[in-house]
């Protein structure tokens, strides 16, 4: 059971209405116990039909109702392509304010008053993390870092690491030098590091919920190529480039549970930093997964999460 709907978001600097696509799973505000729990895609700039494989069996095996929407600039909610060429808009008071925004509006449109739990998976990380921090008396009871990075600098320092392992490195550096990305010896390097790192499954066997996901990303890649930056991996050039949690951990007031793939594109040592620097945390290594381990591992992801949403 679902239902799907579109909120208005008041955001006077886009000089235009905005609207947020949303879906809920389920039924909030019912005595069953089970407070709502909110998830926020990652990207930054894919919208979340992929994360619908993680909502809909949260309500259907273990009756928690589940929201997830498009960030505004995505999917099915208002798109500001003419926004490309202006950082000054999507950094004025930060880099996830009006995203930050843009989730106090919804909630207020959903009538969601009482307590909830926040979920923020990979780029939507920070984001999670920046709301929690700046909204403390909102009524988040639990807050799940889903494969998300803590430093964005840091983790780039990783993924070179990555493609060390895998011995492509040098064909990075070549092809990302001389500007020849399209050449097959560079695409093939891509591939090895996305198949290592972004899903352990054959592209044949993805789903189609994230098949949609990634072609609604590609058809305008305007928050991905602004926030995210180019699709190179040696060149930090997105307005997250300088994004961290270092520094501001102490803040989290929740438990938190912290999760990643053992073979993910944000790996355990990424992982650690919020283990040791958040006062209350869980940490589960998903053993068979790389990055999607709700898609790659899903009956234990969904048992993960409502194990600790019942703490």
């Amino acid at each position: 059971m679902s239902t799907e709907g579109l909120a208005s978001f008041d955001f006077p600097s886009a000089g235009k209405p905005l609207m947020t696509w949303y879906r809920v799973y389920g039924e909030y505000g019912l005595s069953n116990g089970r407070r709502p729990l909110i998830i926020l895609h990652g990207g930054p700039g894919v919208p979340c039909d992929y994360l619908s494989l993680l909502a809909e069996p949260l309500w259907l095996e273990y009756s928690i109702p589940t929201i997830i929407y498009d960030q505004v600039g995505c999917g099915r909610s208002t798109h500001l392509k003419e926004k490309a060429d202006d950082p000054g808009f999507w950094t004025h008071k930060g880099v996830t304010y009006m995203f930050q925004e843009q989730l106090l509006q919804l909630k207020a449109h959903l009538g969601l008053k009482g307590e909830y739990d926040l979920l923020g998976f990979s780029a939507g990380g920070c984001l999670a993390f920046d709301y929690h921090v700046n909204h403390q008396d909102d009524g988040i009871q639990h807050l799940i870092l889903a494969s998300s990075p803590y430093d964005y600098s840091k983790w780039r320092e990783v993924v070179k690491e990555q493609l060390r392992e895998l011995k492509v490195l040098e064909i990075v550096e070549k092809h990302e030098a001389a500007a020849t990305l399209e050449d097959p010896e560079y695409q093939a390097a891509c591939e090895a590091w996305s198949g290592r790192h972004m899903s352990v499954l054959p592209e044949a066997q993805w789903p189609e919920e994230l098949k949609r996901s990634l072609q609604m990303a590609g058809e305008d890649p305007t928050v991905s190529t602004i926030l995210g930056g180019s699709d190179e991996f040696l060149k930090n050039t997105g307005l997250y480039s300088t994004w961290s949690a270092v520094g501001r951990m102490d803040q989290v007031k929740v438990p938190t549970l912290i999760t990643n793939g053992v073979f993910d594109m944000i790996p355990s040592k990424c992982q650690k930093a919020y283990v040791d620097g958040i006062k209350d945390t869980e940490w589960v290594v998903f053993e068979k997964s790389a990055h999607l381990f709700h898609i790659e591992e899903p009956d234990k992801c969904v048992e993960v999460l409502n194990n600790f949403l019942r703490r």
